[in-house]
């Protein structure tokens, strides 16, 4: 089937028809600049779409597992000593990171209210890999400007943020499904980090080494007084994915762009 999660009718007859084992959520409005534009269709998107999976799922004859796939942005206050941990309180100062933290706390309550339920949220750094398109992403718009013979243009040379690679971020999320999907899936039915091990670079290091595996280029820092808040710094403490799922990125975050590159 295919549809909007903000249909609820379409929702159910997508879980009805699949008659899933486990449902993987991962639908969303991702940017957050476009949610300074459309803040009602990203709540919609993020909180109903995410609150109507669920409830397709909490109505069938019998639960399957659900992952919910929120983001690093759920943290009320960013950019924590070492990197925000799962049990950091949740929050939002921009309409996108208010609805991923919705999202998560709407999870929860589920996991919490429905004890036939067993959901696992997955929040992951940044992530990159080739086939992303959307506008307003780091590695896209360099991308556009390389190919176009442009300088990349920055506007915030010295945001950080814990990038990662997409396959390092889907390796976690199987992970996390297998466990649902074991003998013990209340081990894994709670909150999850993933992201970079490794020191997070700010952005003008990522620029750089993607201009290095393109071949040529430059970036210009030009800077958006007009633009709307966006973190400085995003930190994310993936070690309890390290320690009781045995994840790590297989990539190292210059690896990962440059294999990113090579597919643009």
């Amino acid at each position: 089937s295919r549809g909007d999660v903000r249909d609820l009718a379409a929702v159910d007859v997508a879980v009805a028809r699949a008659r899933p084992e486990l449902v993987v959520h991962l639908a969303a409005q991702p940017i957050v600049r476009e949610s300074y534009g459309d803040p009602v269709g990203t709540i919609a998107t993020n909180v109903l779409g995410t609150t109507h999976v669920l409830d397709a799922v909490r109505r069938t004859s019998s639960p399957c597992p659900v992952l919910v796939v929120t983001s690093d942005k759920v943290y009320a206050v960013a950019g924590r000593d070492g990197g925000n941990a799962e049990g950091d309180a949740l929050g939002g100062a921009d309409p996108y990171s208010a609805s991923k933290a919705a999202a998560d706390i709407v999870a929860g309550a589920w996991a919490r209210s429905y004890p036939a339920m067993r959901i696992a949220v997955a929040r992951a750094g940044n992530v990159i890999g080739g086939g992303d398109a959307t506008p307003h992403r780091l590695l896209p718009d360099i991308a556009r400007a390389l190919s176009a013979g442009q300088p990349v243009v920055v506007r915030n040379r010295n945001s950080v943020r814990p990038w990662q690679h997409v396959l390092d971020a889907l390796h976690g999320y199987l992970l996390l499904a297998g466990g649902l999907l074991g003998a013990n899936p209340e081990k894994y039915a709670s909150a999850w980090n993933f992201g970079p091990l490794e020191r997070p670079l700010p952005v003008s290091e990522v620029v750089d080494h993607a201009i290095e595996a393109w071949g040529s280029g430059k970036w210009q820092d030009r800077p958006d007084p007009a633009a709307p808040h966006e973190e400085a710094a995003l930190l994310i403490d993936a070690r309890r994915a390290a320690a009781e799922l045995g994840w790590a990125p297989k990539w190292n975050i210059a690896t990962a762009v440059a294999r990113t590159i090579g597919w643009y």
